[in-house]
């Protein structure tokens, strides 16, 4: 079976790390704002931490990187070599300087082994079919030492549950009507490895040091095309997914190959 698309487009993880203006302007913007002003978005969470473990990598590898890799253009005076790769082709690579871009599949990734001292992907690992071969070639790229870090959603949030069971043909219509973003921005969820136990094993079985997996918080994003939907999201994150990790709906997460 091939592997669906590992793409976002810079564009979308643009509106991903700043509120957009219906945000800013809106009910739902004045709520999230007195609700949620001191919480930083995983998203940001992720970038922060990328960069801040680029300063010790000499290669760096973004599986799933977009069209633009907007994650790894966002490291500033970055010495190490930057490669992204991706299933699509129609990169821009005028977006970011630097970052040899690379169309190929994750399962097979056409590099050395050895070949990275740091690997990331966010928002991928919810899209893969074989989650354990991705694994493996993750391990095998890595330089020992070396880390994978990732962002991804959790399987238990009641975001994923509805996914999954909802016809994957179905999504594109449905995320653009609750966050605008275009169709084909969106693709097939499959949420393989994408729970605290799973990753575990896929990081066991694949030769790999589990560093940290931790269950981040988020604002009811997908909610915010209704003021009482939104709260209704609210009501529930503030309660049950603050006060159990296990619900909360992103995994951020940080490997080591020994």
């Amino acid at each position: 079976m091939t592997e669906p698309p590992e793409a976002r487009t810079a564009g979308r993880a643009s509106a991903e790390l700043a509120d957009t203006p219906l945000q800013r302007e809106t009910l739902v913007g004045h709520i999230r704002r007195r609700l949620y002003a001191d919480l930083a978005s995983p998203r940001r969470r992720y970038r922060r931490e990328i960069v801040s473990a680029s300063e010790s990598a000499d290669a760096i590898l973004d599986i799933g990187c977009g069209y633009e890799a907007p994650d790894l253009a966002a490291i500033p005076n970055c010495d190490a070599d930057r490669v992204g790769i991706d299933m699509v082709s129609d990169f821009r690579p005028e977006r970011a300087p630097g970052v040899v871009f690379i169309v190929g599949n994750s399962e097979h990734l056409p590099f050395r082994n050895e070949s990275f001292s740091l690997v990331i992907c966010r928002s991928v690992l919810e899209h893969v079919v074989h989650p354990q071969r991705v694994f493996e070639e993750i391990s095998r790229v890595l330089k020992p030492g070396g880390q994978f870090r990732f962002l991804t959603p959790n399987r238990w949030d009641y975001v994923s549950l509805g996914a999954s069971v909802i016809p994957n043909s179905m999504h594109g219509r449905l995320v653009k009507a609750m966050t605008g973003r275009d169709e084909e921005d969106t693709f097939p969820t499959f949420y393989r490895a994408n729970s605290r136990n799973t990753l575990q094993r896929l990081a066991k079985d694949s030769g790999l040091v589990v560093e940290r997996l931790e269950m981040l918080r988020e604002h009811p994003h997908y909610l915010q095309f209704n003021p009482l939907a939104y709260l209704a999201g609210a009501a529930f994150e503030l309660t049950v997914q603050k006060l159990i990790p296990a619900s909360r709906p992103w995994i951020l997460g940080t490997l080591s190959k020994p």
